[in-house]
């Protein structure tokens, strides 16, 4: 399956679906019923759609859960069995009727409840791919994915591309000194600083180690030093009220050339945070030069 088509689909069952909302799922599930049963009432029993009834279904399992899925199947076994007898099928008896309606809404059923068991176990599978395990935040594939569409989007809209590159000072020797527990505490709690720091819409990611980026759309080389000073100075802090003689450096880019490249950017944002490490650590150091 080609790559675009994947990502489509992906969107569509992880983002458009859940995102429906209840009425609008609800509508398009009766939408969707309505024409396949229309469908296999035109067909007679020429041509069998009763496979075409999943597709509700599917909608309902993945919109609405697995009640919604439950719901519809219900729906669905009726108006398949009710488009039977408008057809001319002749069940011989009441049982054989019922039975019918019984084994059709079983089959729907059970599609809808593998379809939300798979669904759910895609998404926690997509999450666990893109959040750092330590931490909780984004990991490094998440940050290289939306800082390349947030790229594209400052490109399309000639915007600055801003990103801040934090890392923690004398991180070793904390470990040595406490033990690798205390310094996963510490990186967990420079994670919660940083996002309690910033917007919803910013994305704070764990790059490796003791490293961490922050992606902030939508302001520009002014506003980027001043969350780079605050992130900056509130890691400070909350260092010190655990005790630890942790500080951070911090690199800051405002990067308005939309002829650079990522990686170019990013080494940038790097360069000016080393730069903050090469003159005494426990600064903000900002790149002009993009």
């Amino acid at each position: 399956m080609p790559t675009r088509t994947k990502r489509l689909l992906r969107e569509i069952i992880l983002v458009k679906l859940p995102q429906l909302g209840k009425c609008r799922s609800v509508l398009l599930c009766v939408l969707l019923l309505g024409a396949v049963a229309y469908l296999d009432w035109l067909t007679t029993f020429g041509i069998n759609l009763a496979g075409l009834y999943l597709l509700p279904v599917f909608v309902a399992a993945v919109s609405t859960g697995l009640r919604g899925g439950l719901l519809v199947s219900l729906a669905s076994s009726v108006a398949r069995t009710t488009t039977d007898v408008l057809t001319g099928v002749v069940f011989t008896s009441w049982l054989g009727f019922y039975a019918n309606l019984f084994i059709s809404f079983l089959i729907f059923f059970c599609f809808a409840w593998l379809v939300r068991a798979l669904h759910e176990s895609y998404v926690e599978e997509s999450q666990a791919s893109r959040t750092d395990e330590l931490t909780g935040i984004a990991n490094r594939k998440c940050f290289y994915e939306m800082a390349t569409l947030e790229l594209e989007r400052c490109r399309r809209f000639d915007k600055p591309l801003n990103l801040l590159i934090v890392d923690a000072d004398n991180f070793k020797a904390l470990n040595d000194a406490h033990g690798h527990l205390t310094g996963d505490r510490a990186l967990r709690v420079i994670a919660e600083t940083i996002v309690n720091n910033v917007r919803a819409i910013d994305l704070v990611a764990r790059l490796g180690g003791d490293e961490f980026a922050v992606l902030l759309p939508e302001i520009g080389p002014e506003e980027t030093r001043k969350v780079a000073t605050k992130i900056h100075d509130m890691v400070i802090k909350a260092m010190r009220q655990n005790g630890w003689a942790l500080t951070c450096s911090v690199g800051a880019i405002s990067c308005q050339d939309h002829s650079a490249s990522l990686e170019a950017i990013l080494h940038k944002a790097d360069m000016a945070m080393y730069e903050s490490k090469r003159t005494g650590k426990d600064r903000v150091t900002e790149e002009n030069a993009c």
